[in-house]
């Protein structure tokens, strides 16, 4: 039991790489900088949380939801793009999106570059993180949060004279109505 943290560590550790969800610096800014701007300028507008109406069931604002898919089943699998239907879209294969226009082929190529390499998503490993719609880190937002402030102690309000409302002394008026038996307890 004393070596369990160091033991759920390299498990983790190890099914993280198995399932091929470890990120690397580089795989977190090639993302940064090319897939979660074109997610966001071509697709939150229809598919995310921000969205009026989300068609399709479908967000892509995130790993698990693209995992998850909507109502046509998984958008992505991870490290097979040629099974993604996220891809099979842009190259408007089965749908076409966005409907707006085609994406740019280096556009496309991104987006299958980021599936073949695991579609890593550096959000799993920001806990308590807080997203612009343009998918930007907000930490202004982030250290504004109560939580993350520091605890100070606190000081009840003053009462004021509330007895004002009450006419009388309390004291004097709270007085047992009769011992109780010791059988029964009057109400």
């Amino acid at each position: 039991m004393r070596n369990f943290p160091a033991t759920l560590a390299i498990i983790l550790l190890t099914g993280s790489v198995l399932l091929g969800v470890r990120r690397t610096t580089d795989q977190t800014e090639f993302f940064e900088s090319k897939v979660r701007p074109l997610l966001a300028r071509n697709c939150y507008q229809c598919h995310s949380e921000q969205a009026k109406i989300v068609y399709s069931n479908l967000r892509v604002d995130g790993r698990g939801a693209l995992l998850d898919g909507g109502t046509r089943g998984p958008a992505i699998v991870p490290g097979d793009p040629n099974s993604s239907q996220l891809i099979q879209a842009v190259r408007y294969e089965n749908l076409e999106m966005p409907p707006t226009g085609r994406l740019s082929e280096n556009q496309i190529e991104a987006l299958v570059e980021w599936v073949e390499m695991g579609a890593p998503w550096p959000d799993l490993e920001v806990a308590g993180g807080v997203r612009t719609s343009d998918g930007q880190s907000n930490m202004a937002a982030n250290q504004s949060h109560w939580a993350w402030k520091p605890v100070e102690k606190a000081s009840p309000p003053p009462v004021g004279d509330t007895m004002k409302r009450f006419p009388g002394d309390f004291s004097q008026s709270l007085r047992p109505r009769k011992p109780a038996a010791s059988t029964a307890i009057e109400i």
